[in-house]
């Protein structure tokens, strides 16, 4: 039953691709959906984008292991959300931008812009993995594929829909895998009540526990919470929209719904308990619960939801590296040039499969990188309404090096004080930065005059 439900939906999204393939598409089309995306079309997007395999596989797991504080890991990020619909929204659309890297060019310069899409690359081709470790799970589970076949027919498949109209056709297909998410979680826990009823019992509503300390609240908080304010995928969402005020109210319905959605998700993972063993590893928990609980007809159902939660999340991912790839880095800006870069990225997040680093794993090391060295100067000069006459670019350049090194330091040695400490000096060259510009250094005129 399962195969039968993944040809069915891999038959769809064959189809819708060729759709969109055949319509001629513009650079406008490709990069933001023409700017005239609705309040509903940049929420549902959002969420879709958002709603990937961190909400889904992740935090279940997450859940199973430490109970209720699960729920910041997407609630920490709908906390980023009403940052950016508050303090944010309306100045990034009105930038009529293309990507993050553009407004940062225009604040800081082409050094800087280059250095922070290098960045991007590299934090969004990890998330891809991310979301292509995921594919592969489920995709095994409906199939029976050995994981390498399930890698690379996931890659396909997010690859080619991608590449089929960008932003437009992602942001129109995310409307419908909203709502198969949000239907499918709802659906999923409704199953998982009666299956365990003493459940209710057992459940201890925490903020933080033992095993969720105050300071990887803290680190949530930091790292993932920003990594929504100032996040070049949902900017492009942001950038979509028809005007300022359509882009802020998305932005904020967006941050209601995903904080509804972790609490459904949270629940699924509190459920588990007592229904599988103990010691199933974070990752498997969904599919564990999926394989055991469920009869086989929606099993099949529940693993396609799950796998569009995943490949909308994924597109989005890809989409979002290849933009920054081709617009930024090789100045490239025909849609062809950007196709080729979606697929070179592609292949390298399928090469980053191949160090079995867990999902988590991967999402934490991104944001680890991305959040310490772009995230704190960004946000300071877009809600200050601060121009490029305002700011030394190079205490800010300089800033985000030395941030990024201590957020991959944070990532590899699994210390989160290294982020603390990058955040930290990434305020303090911000604040230098914004000295006001009678007041300079020799070394730093220098350094400008070359």
């Amino acid at each position: 039953m399962g195969i039968t439900f993944f040809i069915i939906y891999l038959m769809l999204i064959v189809v819708l691709s060729l759709v969109h393939g055949k319509k001629p598409i513009t650079k406008e089309g490709f990069l933001v959906n023409n700017r005239c995306s609705s309040a509903s079309m940049v929420s549902s997007s959002i969420v879709a984008s958002c709603v990937g395999a961190s909400a889904t596989i992740g935090v279940v797991g997450l859940a199973f292991k430490v109970g209720t504080p699960a729920f910041w890991w997407l609630g920490c990020g709908a906390i980023g959300l009403i940052i950016l619909s508050l303090f944010v929204a309306k100045k990034v659309r009105s930038t009529n931008a293309y990507t993050l890297s553009q407004i940062i060019e225009n604040l800081l310069g082409k050094k800087a812009s280059y250095l922070a899409s290098i960045i991007i690359i590299i934090a969004w081709t990890a998330i891809l993995a991310a979301q292509l470790t995921a594919a592969a799970m489920l995709i095994e589970a409906l199939t029976g594929l050995k994981q390498p076949f399930a890698l690379f027919i996931g890659s396909v498949l997010i690859t080619l829909h991608t590449l089929a109209g960008g932003q437009e056709s992602i942001i129109k297909l995310d409307r419908i895998q909203y709502l198969i998410i949000l239907i499918g979680l709802i659906v999923t826990l409704l199953w998982l009540v009666p299956s365990n009823p003493t459940a209710l019992n057992t459940i201890e509503f925490e903020f933080i526990n033992e095993e969720f300390p105050f300071t990887r609240f803290l680190y949530f908080l930091l790292i993932l919470g920003g990594s929504y304010i100032v996040c070049p995928m949902l900017y492009g969402r942001v950038l979509s929209a028809k005007d300022e005020k359509t882009a802020q109210y998305g932005v904020l319905k967006a941050a209601i719904a995903i904080a509804f959605i972790s609490m459904i998700i949270v629940c699924i993972g509190l459920f588990a308990k007592g229904l599988i063993a103990q010691d199933t590893p974070t990752d498997l928990v969904l599919t564990t619960i999926i394989k055991n609980i469920f009869p086989s007809w929606f099993t099949g159902l529940i693993y396609i939801i799950l796998l569009s939660a995943v490949i909308s999340s994924a597109d989005s991912c890809l989409l979002t590296a290849g933009i920054t790839l081709s617009q930024n880095i090789a100045q490239q800006h025909s849609v062809l040039f950007t196709r080729i870069s979606i697929i070179v990225l592609m292949l390298v997040a399928l090469l980053l499969t191949f160090t079995q680093k867990s999902i988590l794993g991967f999402l934490l090391m991104a944001n680890d990188i991305y959040v310490c060295s772009i995230v704190t100067p960004l946000f300071i000069y877009l809600a200050f309404s601060k121009t490029k006459d305002d700011i030394h670019a190079t205490f800010a350049t300089s800033g985000m090096i030395l941030t990024g090194l201590l957020g991959l330091t944070a990532s590899i040695s699994a210390n989160y004080y290294f982020a603390y400490l990058g955040i930290g000096v990434s305020i303090l060259f911000t604040l230098l930065s914004l000295l006001p510009k009678h007041i300079k250094f020799t070394t730093i005129n220098a350094m400008e005059k070359k």
